[in-house]
């Protein structure tokens, strides 16, 4: 329903979601206490942490830091490896569509200016390809809901072992854009 409301009507989502949570509450359609204790709240309390920061980078002027910082330190020759890099190791402990790819594609015009050559289509692959191997960290969004709904007794194996699989993924991913984009 929120979802057609979004579509059709170009509700804003938040407040869709908010009218429709006092709609089912005034009418008795769940038990509200219940629902919100049940809740994942270590999860949405992360990833909101992490757009607020985000968001205040971007606000003042962190991202034209980056972007000089990056092109100060790195030949063109292997750009997408760098990025690629940086967007996993950033994508360990952040969203990759909310926070990663939103935040690094924006860098991307700015290196193509200061390098004058580069291939945008390339650079946007190598912080797609970096950002979402390491995807299920257990410090990232995925990863943080994985661990969320899980059995208590569970959480401290599987988080070992997603955090090691997205160090992993974060090498793995420089190692395959380094050999199919800045290699070849």
């Amino acid at each position: 329903m929120l979802i057609l409301f979004v579509i059709l009507f170009d509700v804003p989502i938040g407040l869709g979601a908010f009218t429709i949570v006092v709609i089912m509450s005034v009418l008795k359609l769940s038990h509200l206490e219940q629902a919100i204790n049940e809740i994942p709240w270590s999860p949405i309390l992360l990833i909101s942490g992490i757009t607020v920061l985000i968001g205040l980078i971007a606000k003042t002027g962190g991202l034209m830091l980056a972007t000089d910082f990056i092109a100060g330190k790195t030949s063109v020759s292997y750009i997408n490896t760098v990025l690629a890099v940086l967007a996993g190791f950033v994508s360990l402990y952040s969203s990759s569509s909310g926070v990663v790819m939103p935040t690094f594609i924006n860098l991307v015009p700015g290196l193509l200016e200061k390098f004058g050559t580069g291939s945008a289509k390339e650079m946007i692959v190598a912080i797609n390809v970096g950002s979402h191997l390491v995807d299920v960290s257990p410090l990232s969004t995925l990863g943080a809901l994985c661990i969320a709904s899980l059995e208590e007794h569970d959480r401290s194996k599987v988080f070992r072992q997603l955090l090691l699989w997205g160090f992993t993924m974060l090498l793995f991913s420089g190692l395959i854009i380094y050999i199919f984009l800045d290699l070849l």
